[in-house]
């Protein structure tokens, strides 16, 4: 089994932005640690990992909507998020083919889904690979379009940010992700090094 390893790379925050991290205790916390071993191990992805990301996405909440954007659940899955799932991995899903967002095991299957392709696909590019997470907590949180290229619903090609600026030094992109993706990227960072503490 291939295992997704997550590199800690120092992100210099006072290039960007000053930033100030907040990290709010939540009742959930440790609710759904027996999902996220059980996809963890299934989809190689660190436990760890995905429990932090799931406290920046949601702060643990199963019922999160952000009207917004269109995420819901644990996860903050959209609906196109499941369709691109659907649409670019239907080995992976097996029988699975409708998304409940609101059910936890559900919303953490979609989401190692989507780490796992938008890991594969941008390991095979990436030269400098301390940059993977950005790369990858980026595609989750824009889009794996909008980030890696491809098609369309439509049919037509899209090139991505990816292809643009894989190899560049990652503060191009960094600023090009803008800033509440860049907070995004760091904060589920910060809270993987608070878990492993």
């Amino acid at each position: 089994m291939n295992v997704i390893k997550i590199k800690r790379v120092k992100r210099n925050r006072d290039k960007i932005n000053d930033y100030s991290k907040k990290i709010i205790k939540s009742l959930n916390e440790n609710k759904f640690d027996d999902l996220f071993h059980k996809y963890g191990e299934e989809f190689g992805i660190d436990w760890l990992f995905l429990k932090s990301q799931v406290k920046c996405e949601s702060n643990f909440n199963p019922k999160a909507v952000n009207e917004a954007t269109g995420t819901k659940g644990l996860c903050q899955i959209t609906d196109k998020m499941w369709e691109d799932i659907t649409r670019l991995m239907p080995g992976r899903l097996k029988r699975k083919k409708k998304f409940h967002p609101f059910d936890p095991a559900n919303s953490i299957m979609a989401q190692c889904l989507y780490l796992e392709y938008s890991f594969k696909r941008i390991d095979d590019i990436l030269i400098n690979k301390n940059y993977l997470t950005d790369w990858t907590l980026a595609s989750y949180k824009l889009g794996v379009v909008k980030v890696l290229g491809g098609r369309t619903k439509s049919g037509r090609y899209v090139k991505g940010i990816f292809e643009k600026l894989a190899n560049e030094p990652i503060e191009d992109a960094w600023i090009t992700f803008g800033m509440p993706i860049f907070d995004y990227i760091s904060d589920v960072i910060d809270t993987l090094d608070t878990y492993k503490k």
